[in-house]
């Protein structure tokens, strides 16, 4: 088998976590929720690095606890693109996990759009964002936001995306993740006993799963309400609860930290999107055009 970044060469590129500033679940079509979002990407990255080989397979590597098969998203996205692209090479992922898993921060989305990024990155496709976004749509409802991250609204089933007509007033985000993770698929399953409405969105933060969240959810949410903070909620369907600033407060971050001791609690920022770097230079992806700085090694499809 030959890897052709042998040369010492290789390309990485680091997939951003999401909050979701707004949530409302509208109802269902053809089985698919129909969403209300505003979503925000941040600071909080998962790491890629791609090694091209010539025997055609997909294999992903890690130290940490992920699917290493094809129920990982990043071989999902990577197969997706090898049939749509034609493309004959094989890949090594060496994945690096720092986005907590169940979490509500979008962990599975963000790797299979920036896989996406970094194979169209690679063969130098040019391909245009929004067809890349409506071919993640076939991995997940969330994966045409990440490809196009930033501050955005996205409507219906995850495929329509719109830039918000404000500016985001929060800049920051104290983050509690629980030691536990909530399933998706049960909160959903939830949410159906509930009324669907139309909620106003300058309530934002708001998210409806907060109607069906767990007693341990309602906790943080109760000693955060005696604590006086104004606006904090989940993100996603969970387990990741957040409070969003429109500074840094690292007054208020130690008493988190003290008071959640046994959860992973993170101070986090606004972020326009992905970063692709390769032999020491790098590309930051914005939400509308991918900055190039360097002109970064790379390698045309067969």
């Amino acid at each position: 088998m030959m890897v052709y970044n042998e040369c010492g060469g290789y390309m990485k590129i680091l997939c951003p976590a999401k909050i979701n500033l707004f949530l409302n679940v509208l109802g269902k079509e053809d089985k698919m929720h129909t969403l209300f979002l505003i979503n925000q990407t941040v600071d909080l990255f998962d790491e890629i690095e791609l090694s091209v080989t010539d025997d055609g397979e997909i294999k992903i590597v890690s130290d940490d606890d992920i699917p290493l098969d094809e129920t990982n998203s990043i071989y999902k996205a990577a197969l997706l693109f090898k049939k749509v692209y034609n493309i004959e090479d094989g890949f090594i992922f060496n994945v690096k996990k720092r986005i907590p898993m169940m979490s509500g921060l979008g962990g599975e989305s963000t790797d299979a759009a920036g896989t996406l990024h970094l194979l169209n990155e690679y063969y130098n496709l040019n391909i245009d964002k929004n067809d890349l976004a409506d071919l993640g749509l076939n991995i997940g409802s969330d994966v045409p936001f990440f490809v196009h991250s930033g501050f955005k609204i996205v409507k219906s089933t995850g495929g329509v995306i719109e830039e918000v007509p404000f500016d985001n007033p929060f800049n920051h985000y104290i983050i509690i993740k629980p030691e536990f993770g909530l399933s998706t698929k049960d909160m959903y399953h939830k949410i159906d006993s509930e009324p669907f409405e139309i909620i106003d969105s300058s309530r934002m933060p708001y998210n409806d799963f907060m109607k069906v969240v767990p007693d341990s959810i309602l906790d943080i949410k109760n000693h955060l309400d005696n604590m006086e903070i104004k606006n904090h909620t989940l993100s996603g369907s969970g387990s990741a609860y957040y409070i969003p600033l429109k500074r840094v407060d690292r007054h208020l971050l130690k008493e988190v930290k003290e008071k959640y001791n046994d959860c992973f609690v993170i101070m986090l920022s606004n972020t326009e999107g992905y970063i692709i770097e390769g032999n020491n230079v790098r590309r930051i992806y914005d939400n509308d055009n991918c900055k190039r700085y360097v002109k970064m090694p790379r390698r045309d499809k067969k």
